[in-house]
Protein backbone atom coordinates (compact mmCIF):
# COMPACT_ATOMS: atom_id res chain seq x y z
CA UNK A 1 0.00 0.00 0.00
CA UNK A 2 0.98 3.57 -0.65
CA UNK A 3 1.17 5.32 2.74
CA UNK A 4 2.18 8.71 1.33
CA UNK A 5 -0.74 9.05 -1.12
CA UNK A 6 1.64 9.29 -4.08
CA UNK A 7 -0.13 6.75 -6.30
CA UNK A 8 -2.71 9.24 -7.69
CA UNK A 9 0.13 11.62 -8.61
CA UNK A 10 2.10 8.79 -10.24
CA UNK A 11 -1.00 7.69 -12.15
CA UNK A 12 -1.61 11.23 -13.39
CA UNK A 13 2.02 11.64 -14.51
CA UNK A 14 1.87 8.24 -16.25
CA UNK A 15 -1.27 9.33 -18.13
CA UNK A 16 0.47 12.56 -19.19
CA UNK A 17 3.48 10.60 -20.46
CA UNK A 18 1.29 8.20 -22.44
CA UNK A 19 -0.61 11.11 -24.01
CA UNK A 20 2.66 12.86 -24.92
CA UNK A 21 4.03 9.68 -26.51
CA UNK A 22 0.86 9.20 -28.55
CA UNK A 23 1.00 12.83 -29.69
CA UNK A 24 4.64 12.52 -30.76
CA UNK A 25 3.88 9.30 -32.66
CA UNK A 26 1.02 11.02 -34.55
CA UNK A 27 3.24 13.99 -35.37
CA UNK A 28 6.05 11.75 -36.65
CA UNK A 29 3.59 9.71 -38.73
CA UNK A 30 2.08 12.85 -40.26
CA UNK A 31 5.53 14.24 -41.01
CA UNK A 32 6.62 11.02 -42.70
CA UNK A 33 3.44 10.84 -44.80
CA UNK A 34 3.94 14.42 -45.92
CA UNK A 35 7.60 13.71 -46.69
CA UNK A 36 6.75 10.61 -48.77
CA UNK A 37 4.07 12.58 -50.61
CA UNK A 38 6.61 15.33 -51.41
CA UNK A 39 9.16 12.77 -52.63
CA UNK A 40 6.46 11.35 -54.91
CA UNK A 41 5.70 14.84 -56.20
CA UNK A 42 9.35 15.53 -56.97
CA UNK A 43 9.72 12.21 -58.81
CA UNK A 44 6.61 12.73 -60.93
CA UNK A 45 7.50 16.32 -61.76
CA UNK A 46 10.98 15.20 -62.83
CA UNK A 47 9.63 12.27 -64.85
CA UNK A 48 7.16 14.44 -66.71
CA UNK A 49 9.49 17.43 -67.11
CA UNK A 50 6.62 19.68 -68.12
CA UNK A 51 5.02 17.05 -70.37
CA UNK A 52 1.56 15.58 -69.83
CA UNK A 53 2.95 12.06 -69.45
CA UNK A 54 6.18 10.58 -68.17
CA UNK A 55 9.07 9.35 -70.32
CA UNK A 56 9.48 5.59 -70.26
CA UNK A 57 12.65 3.56 -70.17
CA UNK A 58 14.74 6.06 -68.23
CA UNK A 59 15.39 3.73 -65.24
CA UNK A 60 14.91 6.76 -63.00
CA UNK A 61 13.67 4.86 -59.96
CA UNK A 62 16.44 2.27 -60.06
CA UNK A 63 19.13 4.97 -60.22
CA UNK A 64 17.38 7.13 -57.59
CA UNK A 65 17.10 4.14 -55.30
CA UNK A 66 20.79 3.36 -55.56
CA UNK A 67 21.95 6.94 -55.01
CA UNK A 68 19.46 7.85 -52.25
CA UNK A 69 20.28 4.67 -50.35
CA UNK A 70 24.01 5.49 -50.57
CA UNK A 71 23.48 9.08 -49.43
CA UNK A 72 20.54 8.83 -47.01
CA UNK A 73 20.43 5.21 -45.88
CA UNK A 74 17.60 2.69 -45.87
CA UNK A 75 14.04 3.35 -47.00
CA UNK A 76 14.62 4.22 -50.64
CA UNK A 77 14.16 0.90 -52.40
CA UNK A 78 12.76 1.01 -55.92
CA UNK A 79 9.43 -0.35 -54.67
CA UNK A 80 9.25 2.22 -51.88
CA UNK A 81 9.92 5.01 -54.39
CA UNK A 82 7.17 3.56 -56.59
CA UNK A 83 4.84 3.71 -53.58
CA UNK A 84 5.79 7.34 -52.90
CA UNK A 85 5.10 8.19 -56.53
CA UNK A 86 1.76 6.35 -56.38
CA UNK A 87 0.83 8.19 -53.16
CA UNK A 88 1.26 11.54 -54.90
CA UNK A 89 -0.53 10.38 -58.04
CA UNK A 90 -3.54 8.98 -56.16
CA UNK A 91 -3.71 11.75 -53.54
CA UNK A 92 -2.73 14.90 -55.48
CA UNK A 93 -3.71 17.12 -52.54
CA UNK A 94 -1.56 16.31 -49.52
CA UNK A 95 -4.22 17.49 -47.07
CA UNK A 96 -6.50 14.64 -48.19
CA UNK A 97 -4.21 12.12 -46.47
CA UNK A 98 -5.59 10.94 -43.16
CA UNK A 99 -3.33 11.53 -40.19
CA UNK A 100 -4.98 8.52 -38.55
CA UNK A 101 -3.37 6.10 -41.01
CA UNK A 102 0.25 5.07 -41.33
CA UNK A 103 2.45 4.73 -44.40
CA UNK A 104 1.88 0.98 -44.24
CA UNK A 105 -1.89 1.56 -44.38
CA UNK A 106 -1.47 3.70 -47.48
CA UNK A 107 0.73 1.11 -49.18
CA UNK A 108 -2.11 -1.41 -48.78
CA UNK A 109 -4.76 1.11 -49.83
CA UNK A 110 -2.85 2.02 -52.99
CA UNK A 111 -3.31 -1.58 -54.15
CA UNK A 112 -7.06 -0.90 -54.52
CA UNK A 113 -7.59 0.47 -58.02
CA UNK A 114 -11.24 1.50 -57.59
CA UNK A 115 -11.17 4.99 -56.04
CA UNK A 116 -14.57 4.65 -54.38
CA UNK A 117 -13.57 1.35 -52.82
CA UNK A 118 -10.24 2.82 -51.66
CA UNK A 119 -12.04 5.77 -50.06
CA UNK A 120 -14.42 3.38 -48.35
CA UNK A 121 -11.59 1.24 -46.95
CA UNK A 122 -9.67 4.36 -45.90
CA UNK A 123 -12.65 5.73 -43.98
CA UNK A 124 -13.45 2.39 -42.37
CA UNK A 125 -9.81 1.91 -41.43
CA UNK A 126 -9.59 5.31 -39.78
CA UNK A 127 -12.94 5.05 -38.00
CA UNK A 128 -12.44 1.49 -36.74
CA UNK A 129 -8.73 2.05 -36.04
CA UNK A 130 -7.73 -1.06 -37.98
CA UNK A 131 -4.12 -2.09 -37.90
CA UNK A 132 -2.54 -2.89 -41.26
CA UNK A 133 -3.07 -6.59 -40.54
CA UNK A 134 -6.79 -5.97 -39.96
CA UNK A 135 -7.21 -4.10 -43.24
CA UNK A 136 -9.02 -6.68 -45.40
CA UNK A 137 -7.27 -5.96 -48.70
CA UNK A 138 -3.76 -7.29 -48.27
CA UNK A 139 -2.30 -10.54 -49.50
CA UNK A 140 -3.18 -12.28 -46.26
CA UNK A 141 -6.83 -11.20 -46.40
CA UNK A 142 -9.35 -13.98 -46.35
CA UNK A 143 -10.76 -14.86 -49.73
CA UNK A 144 -14.45 -14.91 -50.48
CA UNK A 145 -16.05 -18.29 -50.86
CA UNK A 146 -18.04 -17.05 -53.86
CA UNK A 147 -14.90 -15.77 -55.62
CA UNK A 148 -15.66 -12.06 -55.46
CA UNK A 149 -12.09 -11.23 -54.46
CA UNK A 150 -9.16 -11.65 -56.76
CA UNK A 151 -6.48 -14.29 -56.39
CA UNK A 152 -4.33 -11.96 -54.25
CA UNK A 153 -7.18 -11.20 -51.85
CA UNK A 154 -7.77 -7.68 -53.11
CA UNK A 155 -11.37 -6.62 -53.70
CA UNK A 156 -12.82 -6.49 -57.16
CA UNK A 157 -15.80 -4.43 -58.29
CA UNK A 158 -18.13 -7.12 -56.94
CA UNK A 159 -19.26 -6.91 -53.34
CA UNK A 160 -16.67 -8.42 -51.02
CA UNK A 161 -17.96 -10.87 -48.39
CA UNK A 162 -16.41 -8.75 -45.64
CA UNK A 163 -18.93 -6.00 -46.38
CA UNK A 164 -22.02 -8.16 -47.05
CA UNK A 165 -23.80 -6.73 -44.01
CA UNK A 166 -22.52 -3.19 -44.44
CA UNK A 167 -23.05 -0.39 -46.88
CA UNK A 168 -20.43 -0.62 -49.58
CA UNK A 169 -19.39 1.80 -52.32
CA UNK A 170 -20.34 -0.81 -54.92
CA UNK A 171 -23.90 -1.25 -53.64
CA UNK A 172 -24.51 2.50 -53.58
CA UNK A 173 -23.10 2.85 -57.10
CA UNK A 174 -25.41 0.17 -58.51
CA UNK A 175 -28.55 1.75 -57.10
CA UNK A 176 -27.67 5.25 -58.31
Amino acid sequence: MDNNGLQPIIDQIRALMEAARASVARDVNNGMLQYYWEVGRVIIEHEQDGALTARYGTRLLAELSKRLTNELGRGYSRSNLQNMRALYREYPICQTLSGKLSWSHYIELLAVSDKDARAFYEQECANARWSVKELPIGRSAPRCSNGCCSRMGRPTRKRCWIWRDRESPWRSRRTS
